[in-house]
């Protein structure tokens, strides 16, 4: 198998972060070694050896069935699946794994804007590291990516919600007071 990975390496991220593609071309299937697809992030160094960090990696089961797990990879040696499920996946597909420095340490995995699969875990979530893409090649067609995209979070993908309106009076001529509440899963500004 032609086992390869890149390491974006100018710069690290911590915080809240993503990291997506777009997949142009998908591998042919071979039955005996699966193809891989991989995105990685919060990579303490930029050698799978010894770093530690997440990676969503989608395994191709079938000729056109794909398992998506969520795994936790320490000190280059122990890989943790903290979630998977099988789900398509097609050329042109964008996929992505964000991570957040709540409290829990929430991993999410998206297809096309859609959440696919989601968990926590509180082991690296305060870490920096680096962003990594990765592929395993064992057919003549190879995985092709492009749109390779991370970083720090920087779009906010819910929309406050309001609940609660009240007023306190509808006397025509007095003043009224109209009243919302918002909740919302970002920072909201009061």
């Amino acid at each position: 198998a032609d086992d390869s990975r890149m390491a974006w390496a100018a710069a690290t991220f911590g915080g809240d972060i993503e990291v997506a593609g777009t997949i142009n071309q998908l591998p042919s299937f071979d039955s005996v070694n699966q193809n891989v697809i991989e995105l990685w992030f919060k990579m303490g160094t930029n050698d799978v050896s010894t770093a530690s960090g997440y990676r969503l990696v989608i395994h191709q089961t079938g000729s056109s069935t794909y398992n998506w797990k969520i795994e936790r990879l320490d000190a280059g040696v122990v890989l943790t699946t903290l979630a998977n499920v099988d789900q398509a996946i097609s050329a042109n597909d964008e996929i992505f794994l964000e991570g957040k420095n709540d409290g829990s340490g929430t991993l999410t995995a998206y297809r096309n804007g859609t959440q696919i699969l989601q968990t926590t875990d509180t082991t690296y979530k305060a870490q920096t590291g680096y962003l990594w893409l990765g592929g395993t090649k064992v057919t003549t067609t190879q995985v092709r990516f492009d749109d390779f995209k991370g970083g720090v979070t920087l779009a906010d993908t819910e929309f406050p919600q309001w609940h609660t309106n009240s007023t306190n009076s509808t006397v025509a001529g007095s003043s009224i007071s109209h009243n919302i509440n918002w909740t919302d899963n970002s920072s909201l500004s009061s």
